[in-house]
């Protein structure tokens, strides 16, 4: 399977003593990054940039927040039918510095038990991609996966990369 046909892919790892057990991916996202001074700071206001999708309909996949901006990662097919009334109410609500859209976005998730609690996990992660010339657009975790969102066209070769670190090392 390619990553280029939208399909989860996922990789089993040989040595069920490994504590990372696969990778899936999956292509056709797209990123809305929110920018305002004072953000971060501000109550209410992820709440109120979430009921902004959630009223143009478009599903919400991953939220990490910096300073002052938030970058929300969504299915392109529920961005594009909606994306100029997202962004009009957007400006009306929110009114921020900038709204940035990137689509050609690809979602790889390294799979494990227990990822939260292993040193150098996302270290060997972002090495292995950074020696593959694969640039991080963002980071998303939990307990069991450590998700990188990067350019689209890189998804199979960072794949094989990860991959590689963990299972052929």
């Amino acid at each position: 399977l390619s990553l280029h046909d939208a399909l989860p892919i996922f990789v089993e790892a040989p040595n069920p003593e490994r504590f990372v057990t696969g990778i899936a991916g999956k292509c056709d996202f797209s990123i809305v990054t929110v920018s305002k001074k004072g953000l971060s700071g501000a109550v209410g206001t992820l709440r109120a940039i979430l009921e902004v999708f959630e009223n143009n309909s478009i599903p919400v996949a991953h939220t990490p927040s910096g300073i002052d901006c938030i970058s929300l990662a969504m299915p392109t097919e529920a961005l594009t039918p909606n994306q100029y009334s997202l962004l009009d109410e957007l400006r009306s609500e929110i009114r921020p510095d900038s709204i940035q859209i990137n689509d050609h976005i690809a979602v790889i998730a390294v799979v494990g038990r227990k990822m939260a609690f292993r040193v150098g996990t996302s270290g060997k992660i972002f090495a292995a991609l950074g020696k593959a010339g694969i640039n991080i657009r963002m980071i998303s975790t939990s307990e069991i996966k450590i998700s990188v969102l990067i350019n689209e066209e890189d998804s199979e070769k960072a794949v094989k990369a990860i991959h590689e670190e963990f299972f052929n090392a």
